[in-house]
């Protein structure tokens, strides 16, 4: 599927997963939660929220006007 911008992939995937989530559908395999010291902002260390998992998409859920 081709997005203008990360940004808009982001929303499209989190919104699909809320989507499936609500219908229980969504399998989570792993998630982590954990700080990456040499990443920071505002002199705070950054927390990175990881998981893998799978997720079913149809043709017909997606805008007519996306590629995959």
């Amino acid at each position: 599927m081709d997005v203008a911008d990360s940004g808009s992939a982001t929303w499209f995937l989190q919104d699909h997963a809320n989507e499936q989530d609500a219908e229980g559908t969504t399998i989570t395999e792993q998630s982590a939660v954990f700080e990456a010291p040499g990443l920071c902002y505002r002199n705070m260390p950054a927390v990175i929220t990881t998981a893998v998992g799978q997720m079913w998409m149809s043709c017909s859920s997606i805008n007519q006007r996306s590629r995959i």
